[in-house]
């Protein structure tokens, strides 16, 4: 009998809820006639009559929680194979790569769509039926726990409903969601300055990667697994090069040795990681649209 690597991973996490209990997950939308064939006519890179703004690629389109550049697909009702194209696509959600984004530890990237996009048949949409913010489901999809379940499950190339409907995800509180759900705004808030070119890319870079390694500590947190079973999870990405913009390819150096919690590992900055504190890390922004949505996050900050 074929088992599924990790096992102690998979025997910890046997009896929380999974993903299929806490949202719907549909393959895009797929055309009736070639797509490669007949692209022009199926895609646009502006305003068509006929054409939803949409995603139909994963490079240069998605990243983990961001959705970088959209286009428009064709949605002629005459042009679809199935029924696909008549889900609630614009409605905000999870973007989901349909294939594997790498053949070794990071399958996948879950981007948030607060605008409500189409995707194409290379993407999944994933909408939240459960209190859980988009935010924090993001967070789970982006973590370890959830790309190892499929790394250690799907082959080369496919990424199935049907395993994403079975990743493990942890029982939560409203606070535990709202940390989480704070993380991601911080980091997505850096890398939107980031890509805007207003700060500084070392330091945006640096900051990215640091919150990124908080949010997982947190959703890991909520998993509660043991030490040295978190260890395990965790030293199964050692060396890999994480999808996204940041050069992270371990949770720990490798001279560190002992199994501790990655929450307590990262525990001073994760008392510091607050909204003020991450964006008081970066240079001053003379622009007053920024400056507004920024003091506006300040204000929603608890400290």
């Amino acid at each position: 009998m074929w088992l599924p690597g990790l096992p102690e991973v998979w025997n910890a996490t046997g009896r929380l809820r999974r993903l299929g209990e806490l949202a719907e997950v549909h393959r895009g939308i797929e055309y009736n006639i070639p797509f490669r064939a007949n692209e022009t006519e199926l895609v646009s890179g502006s305003v068509r009559q006929g054409f939803v703004a949409g995603v139909h690629k994963l490079k240069d389109t998605v990243e983990p929680f961001n959705v970088l550049n959209t286009v428009y697909l064709n949605s002629s009702p005459e042009l679809m194979r199935g029924t696909a194209y008549t889900l609630h696509w614009n409605r905000q959600k999870l973007i989901v790569n349909a294939g594997r984004r790498t053949r070794r530890a990071w399958t996948i990237s879950a981007s948030i769509d607060y605008q409500g996009v189409y995707c194409y048949q290379n993407f999944h949409g994933i909408w939240p039926k459960d209190a859980v913010s988009l935010e924090t489901l993001a967070a789970i999809l982006n973590g370890p726990v959830a790309n190892a379940y499929v790394a250690t499950r799907e082959g080369k190339r496919d990424v199935q409903i049907q395993t994403l409907l079975g990743i493990p995800c942890p029982d939560m509180d409203t606070d535990q969601d709202e940390a989480i759900s704070s993380l991601v705004r911080q980091y997505l808030e850096t890398r939107g300055q980031w890509l805007l070119g207003r700060v500084s890319a070392s330091a945006a870079h640096d900051l990215c990667g640091r919150v990124l390694r908080l949010i997982d500590a947190e959703v890991l947190k909520a998993y509660n697994l043991a030490p040295r079973t978190e260890r395990i999870l965790l030293d199964y990405f050692s060396g890999q090069r994480r999808p996204g913009p940041t050069r992270f390819t371990e949770y720990f150096p490798d001279s560190f040795k002992p199994c501790i919690p990655l929450h307590r590992y990262l525990s001073d900055e994760l008392e510091t990681a607050t909204a003020k504190s991450t964006i008081g890390r970066l240079p001053v922004i003379d622009d007053s649209i920024i400056s507004a949505a920024m003091e506006d996050l300040l204000s929603e900050s608890p400290n």
